[in-house]
Order: structure tokens, then sequence, then C-alpha cells
């Protein structure tokens, strides 16, 4: 503005270049400020491991469909805008010019046409690659953290670094990560008190806490330990408790290795109930 005000006042330009400056100039900076936004972006999804990756909150989502129409609005009428202001200036420079130099006027004009048009479709160009580049990053995070959950993988998370549908998108992953997370400290925090796969029933059921019960055919193991009294006795207590914590750990793998449940501890023995799952196992 203050370049094409100069150009006016002071040189005394016609007001349609004076014009023409200032349409060009923000239309470039309009393009190159799109530019640097895609560019901070990509920075921020390249660094997806220290950047946004454990955020849960779902931004307010602007449309990424209405933000890219109303950029390409808007950018269509800036290039409109200088075009339009090139096309009158150039008219009348055409008029006014001298019939021996008409043909020079001409070359010129064409020139300056198609370096503004080289310079638009580079920069189209550019934005066009940008977006593309961080669309494609996009998508690679949320797939890449999804096939990790697929393996069981819950460590990963996706970096929340836009605030349109991409954005809640990967909020929403992330927050269902989270639900797996707890789900699978429920069921480990289960599967020490009963077995792996009444556990997994016990989750995995609508109706796996219904109360009323059901009539099955189950088989029950009593097991302590022979002679455990004068054993322990004459043992020491730090000794007499990590070998009982030996032998439970043994104990309790295999009954949940054949399918059973341990019931409870009493001192040195056990009971284990099977059959639970299923009468195959009783």
């Amino acid at each position: 503005l203050a370049l094409a005000g100069y150009d006016h006042f002071i040189l005394g330009v016609y007001w349609v270049n004076a014009l023409k400056v200032t349409a060009g100039t923000l239309t470039f900076g309009h393009f190159v400020g799109v530019d640097f936004a895609l560019a901070r972006e990509r920075e921020a999804l390249e660094r997806s491991g220290t950047v946004g990756g454990a955020r849960t909150d779902v931004p307010e989502a602007r449309s990424l469909v209405r933000r890219l129409t109303a950029f390409a609005i808007g950018s269509m009428l800036a290039i409109v805008l200088v075009v339009t202001f090139m096309i009158i200036r150039d008219v009348d420079v055409l008029a006014s010019a001298p019939s021996d130099l008409s043909g020079r006027v001409r070359h010129a004009v064409i020139i300056e046409l198609s370096v503004a048009g080289a310079v638009v479709t580079a920069l189209v160009l550019n934005l066009i690659t940008s977006f593309a580049r961080n669309a494609t990053l996009l998508f690679a995070n949320q797939t890449r953290v999804l096939a990790a959950i697929g393996r069981g993988e819950l460590e990963a998370s996706v970096p929340v670094v836009t605030d349109d549908e991409f954005g809640v998108i990967a909020a929403h992953t992330n927050r269902m990560i989270e639900g797996l997370r707890e789900r699978r400290k429920i069921r480990d925090a289960l599967g020490k008190i009963v077995s792996p796969e009444v556990a997994r029933r016990l989750l995995d059921g609508a109706n796996g806490l219904a109360l009323g019960g059901t009539r099955k055919t189950l088989t029950l193991l009593f097991s302590d330990i022979r002679g455990f009294t004068s054993w322990s006795e004459g043992t020491e207590p730090e000794v007499l408790v990590a070998d009982l914590n030996r032998y439970f750990t043994q104990m309790v793998t295999i009954v949940h290795e054949e399918g059973g449940v341990v019931d409870k501890f009493i001192g040195d023995g056990m009971m284990a109930v099977f059959g639970l799952a299923g009468e195959e196992n009783a």
C-alpha cells in the first residue's frame, strides 16, 4: 500500500498501476502466508512423537472443506483482480503507445502477462504440493497408530495439530487408546485373581456380571504341601514366604493353562475350580 501510494501520489503513476501493485503484493503475501502455515503444520506432524501426541480433548472442528473452499474463492478473486488491473493498464499503454513502438510495447505486455501467469501457477502448484504432503502425513500418522492398535500395541498416539476433521479423528483415536489401556489394566488385574479366560468373558460378555447364576458341572482341586507345618517351624520367615511365592506362582500358571480358576489360598493350601469356562474343562 505504501509503495502504491508513493507511485501514484509522488511519482504520478497511473492509479490502476498502483492498484495492480497493491493487489499483486497482497496476493503474493496470501499465498506465502498459507505456505508458511502449512510448513509449520508439517513440522509439527513430523515431530509427532513430541508434539500433541497425548492430546485427547476434541478440538472445536472447523470444516476442512469450507476452509479449502474459502481459500480457493479468495485466491481466485485475488488473481482475477490482479489480472484485471494488469489488463486495464496494458490496454491503456497499448492505446497510448506511438505506432512505431506498438510492436515493442505489445511484446513487453505479453512478457509481463506471461511472467505473472508463471508466478501465479508456481504459487498455486506449491500450495497444492504442500497441502498434499501434509495430508499424506496426517493419513500416515493415523494409519500407523491404527495398525499398532491392531497388533495390540497401545503405546502410540496420534498427534493433534489441526482443528479440522483430521484433528477430531486423531483426538477420538487417542481417547479410544486410553480406553483400551484402561481395559487392559482391568483385564490384567482380573487375570491375577481368575483365569485369563474367565477375565476375558467377564469383560467381553454383556451379561458377564449378571445376577442369577448358572448351573455347571465343576471339578474342584484342593492342594497343599506335605509336611508344611514342621518345615515352616524350622525355616526363616523370609525364606518361607519366598518359597511359597515360587510354589504358588507355578501352581497358578498350571491351573490357568488347564482352564481352571484359583478360588482361594489358605496358608499352604490352594483351592482351584475347573469347568467355569466350559464343561470341556471340567
